[in-house]
């Protein structure tokens, strides 16, 4: 694949382990239509989400499954949308650099499934734990995607909510999370934030997602939920 080799970044607080052969990607044609269609307020953006239907070209590709014995409990995350009303935000955490997994990195609430619970009842009550968003002031529009990490052989399903009050005040857990950040939409889908590239590994390939927030640098499980949730927005308004 042809394109720009791309060398290791320490501008940003995370650290990514690309491999030698790293390249960049064209940006998805998607993502500029979709910018262009902005400003779209929050409840639409909600509406189109749960209209959004996979196509042949824009589903997400399914998740690799693990080796047999590998597979943990299921986790759930909550991507939540925010913000006044035609300047919609997804709310991110950046972790403890204390924790002993993913310390530092950008994520979405959440956590593995307790005794009892769905994976969406996890994402909630995470939600919650962490950065004080009361479940009742929550719309959950759906689930956006399910994958396997390859770190940690966690079995993830990512889902979408509104939230009922535009400028909420959180609470983070001190445990758990360095910073709540709230990244308007717009910004998400800029071509100064956003850029994906091919990761060569022996014979394998991988597309990898990347959002510059800042010096922040939103990659990997959590990049790819955020760039599917875009996608199903988009294809809920091309549906209109």
């Amino acid at each position: 694949m042809m394109g720009e080799i791309i060398e290791l970044d320490s501008r940003y607080r995370q650290l990514v382990p690309r491999p030698p052969l790293t390249r960049r990607m064209k940006r998805p044609v998607w993502m500029d239509e979709l910018a262009e269609s902005l400003p779209l307020n929050r409840f639409d953006l909600a509406r189109a989400f749960s209209m959004g239907e996979a196509s042949r070209d824009l589903a997400p590709k399914p998740a690799p499954s693990l080796p047999d014995g590998d597979m943990k409990r299921p986790a759930g995350v909550l991507a939540v949308l925010t913000g006044s009303a035609f300047s919609p935000s997804m709310v991110f955490t950046r972790r403890s650099l204390h924790l002993k997994s993913h310390s530092g990195e950008i994520a979405f609430p959440g956590g593995k499934v307790e005794h009892g619970e769905t994976p969406m009842d996890a994402a909630i009550r995470e939600t919650y734990e962490e950065i004080g968003i009361e479940p009742s002031t929550l719309d959950i529009l759906g689930k956006i995607t399910e994958l396997a990490t390859s770190t940690s052989g966690i079995s993830m399903s990512a889902y979408l909510a509104m939230s009922s009050v535009s400028s909420p005040i959180y609470y983070p857990s001190e445990d758990e999370v360095a910073a709540v950040i709230e990244v308007p939409i717009a910004e998400l889908l800029s071509s100064a934030i956003y850029h994906r590239e091919v990761w060569t590994r022996g014979h394998e390939e991988r597309e990898m997602h990347f959002f510059a927030i800042d010096d922040d640098l939103v990659w990997g499980a959590t990049a790819y939920i955020t760039v599917q949730a875009l996608k199903r927005i988009y294809l809920g308004l091309r549906q209109k």
